[in-house]
């Protein structure tokens, strides 16, 4: 008898028992931003992005300065006035104020300034330090250019051109080879390739643009991170939203304040942090790490 208890007790050490089960816990949802933080400034604020260096640039109605992603100033700025600028892949800056075109290094040195159009250009993003995109909002087009040439090598989309029409575009995002335009007078925001094809399509008219998510009620600007995911700013809903590259609806939100106006969005590369500038603020927002 003792030698069977031996072994039924050594025969036993191999078994597994199933564990209880863990009591549910809520978990925060990949596609949820919340307000953390944000930061009142004395000068009216213009455009925002956050550049490939990781830091947030703030143009302001004289100048263009970078922040930390707390909010605090780091120190750099540049002294012009622009109506608005883009930081390409490569850290050049480039500055337009109407019809003239600047372009800075890294370190805020001016190479080049020139006169670019006969129109004035509403917004600008960048490829590289050679190929850029301006948007005119007057005469609804977007249009590429060379850096060392003052002639457009291409018209990308202009108002009534099919699938690519444009009408009075506001903020323009480049990545990769693909400009996403936030058009205002369609109420949708397009991805456009070089090549002059729909990327992807966002948006629409709606009947009431206010309580319809994935609809739009005047676009003014679109910012990406590095996973293409799409962030777009509305100026008469006061809301953004966020779309995946196939054009999926992921989430809406909005600032807590109602009645400040927006102006322009700015995402981090791991789009983990999001950032909102009205006229005189900049809210921070931050994706709920899972537990």
């Amino acid at each position: 008898m003792k030698r069977f208890f031996v072994l039924f007790l050594f025969s036993c050490s191999g078994l597994k028992f199933e564990l209880p089960s863990e009591s549910p816990q809520p978990r925060p949802s990949d596609s949820t931003y919340i307000r953390i933080d944000y930061k009142e400034f004395n000068d009216s604020i213009l455009r925002i992005q956050v550049g490939p260096d990781g830091l947030l640039y703030v143009l302001f109605k004289d100048s263009l300065t970078r922040l930390y992603t707390n909010l605090n100033y780091e120190g750099f700025k540049i002294h012009s006035i622009a109506r608005t600028f883009y930081i390409s892949s490569d850290r050049s800056i480039y500055m337009v104020s109407d019809t003239i075109l600047s372009i800075y290094n890294y370190d805020g040195d001016l190479r080049i300034s020139k006169k670019i159009s006969n129109i004035p250009a509403y917004s600008i993003c960048a490829f590289d330090s050679l190929r850029f995109v301006l948007s005119f909002y007057e005469k609804s087009r977007l249009v590429l250019y060379h850096r060392d040439s003052i002639y457009p090598l291409d018209t990308l989309a202009y108002e009534g051109n099919g699938i690519l029409n444009v009408r009075k575009p506001m903020g323009i995002y480049c990545k990769d080879s693909i400009v996403f335009v936030a058009s205002s007078g369609n109420n949708w925001v397009e991805g456009i390739t070089l090549s002059k094809n729909s990327f992807v399509h966002l948006g629409g008219f709606s009947s009431n643009p206010s309580d319809s998510i994935s609809k739009f009620n005047l676009p003014i600007d679109v910012s990406l991170d590095d996973n293409y995911g799409i962030f777009v700013l509305e100026l008469n809903n006061r809301r953004f939203q966020k779309f995946n590259k196939y054009g999926d609806f992921i989430m809406v939100s909005r600032s807590p304040d109602t009645t400040i106006i927006p102006v322009s969005i700015a995402v981090s590369r791991d789009g983990k942090d999001l950032f909102v500038a009205y006229k005189y603020r900049i809210e921070k927002y931050r994706k709920p790490e899972r537990p």
